[in-house]
């Protein structure tokens, strides 16, 4: 996949604990992920359990659940945002330490957009004839999400482009040469577009 661009979750900012009784400890890193792909990591504690877990400012489409006790916890689901900023995750003791013990670490989060790419690196021309049925898919190798399409530029009369499905169809009704850039956008307003030069030929019907 957007050489699929990232979800980076940095070093450590900062860690603090409460005084007294037994300090719980938090192991593990939340890994990298993409805009619109499903995401999944973990972190571990050890301490009294069950272990007490809270997690604030996760970007959003993203949850955590808890098991084991509290031993484990699962941060996954799929990140709709752009996002920077810092997640802080805090653990504390079970109700068996009576100094109710925890520990707290803060992560910076970045969630970066991801750019549609198209399966054709270079420009593309399409040859169609006056009168004849036409159809051609465009197709993406990579976008996470999905994707608005339109164009701009000169159309052949008699052809339309789906903005749901990226299907150029119809019966051309003039011959010509004709020019236009297919673009390719996420739904996610803020992500990036990409646009792909296209020619297309229409020639007589024969």
């Amino acid at each position: 996949m957007r050489k699929l661009i990232a979800l980076v979750i940095a070093a450590v900012v900062s860690g603090t604990a409460s005084a007294g009784g037994t300090r719980p400890m938090l192991y593990g890193t939340l890994e990298s992920g993409t805009e619109g792909a499903a995401y999944r990591s973990e972190l571990t504690a050890t301490g009294v359990t069950p272990i007490e877990w809270d997690i604030d400012g996760l970007p959003y489409g993203l949850e955590y659940t808890v098991r084991d006790n509290g031993k484990v916890c699962t941060v996954s689901g799929i990140p709709q945002e752009i996002f920077s900023g810092r997640v802080t995750v805090t653990i504390t003791n079970g109700p068996d330490d009576e100094s109710g013990q925890s520990y707290s670490r803060t992560m910076n989060m970045t969630v970066r957009a991801v750019r549609p790419v198209f399966a054709a690196e270079e420009g593309i021309t399409l040859e169609f004839a006056v009168g004849v049925p036409a159809h051609f898919q465009f197709e993406l190798t990579e976008s996470p999400l999905e994707v608005i399409w339109s164009y701009s530029g000169n159309i052949p009369e008699g052809l339309m482009l789906d903005t749901d499905t990226g299907v150029l169809y119809g019966t051309p009704r003039r011959a010509g040469e004709y020019k236009l850039s297919v673009i390719a956008e996420n739904a996610n307003s803020r992500s990036r577009k990409s646009a792909l030069n296209v020619s297309i030929i229409v020639e007589p019907q024969s």
